[in-house]
């Protein structure tokens, strides 16, 4: 979900509710999301690049059996005034900053069978790149959650 503030600066968030319990396939893959989303969170630091930051993401999901190369969406993207700004992952050559706000969603390129069997179960947060650690700025952490109704 995509959301602007009052002021017009934009947030990105993500929230995975279920009324059932989520199988082990699903929190297998989940966790493997989760990953990606950690190594590429620990690449949002001032003078990185945002290929460093795909390479990051890509090696995560091939060590755990998944080709993403090709793909044409956004791992991640800045964000602020606009839903959509640069820097973008993939996308031109370009060197992270202190200060940069960036909605990281490592995505996964996977067949209609297996997308109707996992869903997209994936961490999705906003960033700030700082001189010392990233700072997301949404959810400290990561959870599948079960509506008891």
């Amino acid at each position: 979900m995509d959301i602007a503030g009052p002021e017009g600066y934009w947030v990105e968030l993500r929230r995975r509710y279920r009324f059932t319990h989520f199988t082990d396939d699903e929190r297998r893959f989940w966790e493997m999301r989760c990953e990606a989303f950690q190594a590429a969170l620990e690449f949002m630091r001032p003078g990185r690049y945002t290929e460093d930051l795909e390479a990051a993401i890509n090696g995560v999901y091939r060590r755990h059996g998944y080709r993403n190369e090709g793909q044409v969406c956004f791992h991640a993207h800045g964000t602020g005034v606009d839903a959509v700004e640069v820097p973008t992952c993939p996308g031109a050559h370009r060197r992270l900053s202190a200060g940069m706000t960036v909605v990281l969603h490592p995505l996964l390129w996977l067949e209609r069978t297996e997308n109707r069997a996992v869903g997209d179960l994936a961490p999705v947060d906003t960033i700030l790149v700082s001189e010392d650690e990233p700072v997301r700025l949404v959810d400290a952490s990561d959870a599948l959650t079960v509506l008891d109704v």
